[in-house]
């Protein structure tokens, strides 16, 4: 047995510093590239924590890419209370007993949203972004510049441009040629999920400053990753 696991054999070796190190190092392992990866676990009572009752886990990113292409330049994520499983992390494994809230903060520069709408995390929701039951297909980036991002896709094989911007409530708002293609977009990126093995973000709210998109989302964590991330 490894001498950090004889270590935990005793109870009063639980430490949000043991948790926090098992945690990036976990994290770091699902990742192909990163600049930074810290993990933070928050426990203000020392007897719920041998209980495993976390009072809050904090992740912070710099540059993450994952081992299929999927980057942001920053990512910043807070959850409520917790609860792990004692015997799981034993086996040095980090799991939930159930599933949490969290708030979650992701930059993204041009590149990390062309990323994004390629990724395989998004092949099931493509089939939604329909007008008059024709898809609004190829979907990539052009550019992002004095706070828009400039889009471009095909929809009955015909090429369109559109503009992304933030509205004064942070909502997506699409500008283009044609006003229901236009419409289906905004609508599209405002109800948009993103699961990402155990992290699922829902866009609250974004803003773009100096060509970076800064993302709010509403978050729900059920699972730690516990291997490489297969986007």
């Amino acid at each position: 047995m490894r001498a950090w696991q004889t270590e935990l054999m005793s109870p009063f070796s639980l430490t949000t510093e043991f948790l926090s190190n098992l945690a990036t190092l976990g994290l770091k392992a699902c990742l192909a590239r990163w600049e930074k990866v810290a993990v933070r676990v928050i426990s203000k009572d020392f007897f719920s924590l041998l209980k495993g009752e976390i009072d809050q886990v904090e992740v912070q990113g710099l540059a993450w890419q994952s081992p299929r292409g999927l980057s942001c330049r920053a990512l910043s994520v807070h959850t409520e209370p917790l609860a792990l499983d004692l015997a799981a992390i034993l086996s040095g494994k980090i799991l939930l007993k159930q599933a949490v809230g969290a708030t979650a903060q992701v930059a993204l520069n041009a590149d990390d949203f062309a990323h994004l709408l390629v990724s395989p995390l998004l092949d099931d929701y493509w089939s939604s972004l329909t007008v008059a039951d024709q898809p609004i297909s190829a979907l990539r980036v052009d550019d992002l510049v004095d706070g828009k991002l400039l889009l471009s896709g095909q929809w009955q094989g015909t090429a369109y441009q559109f503009e992304l911007q933030a509205g004064t409530d942070g909502k997506a708002l699409v500008s283009g040629s044609q006003d229901d293609l236009a419409r289906a977009l905004a609508d599209f990126f405002n109800h948009l999920m993103i699961d990402l093995q155990g992290l699922e973000l829902r866009l609250d709210k974004f803003t773009i400053t100096q060509n970076i998109l800064h993302l709010d989302a509403k978050a729900r964590v059920w699972q730690f990753p516990q291997k490489a991330l297969n986007f």
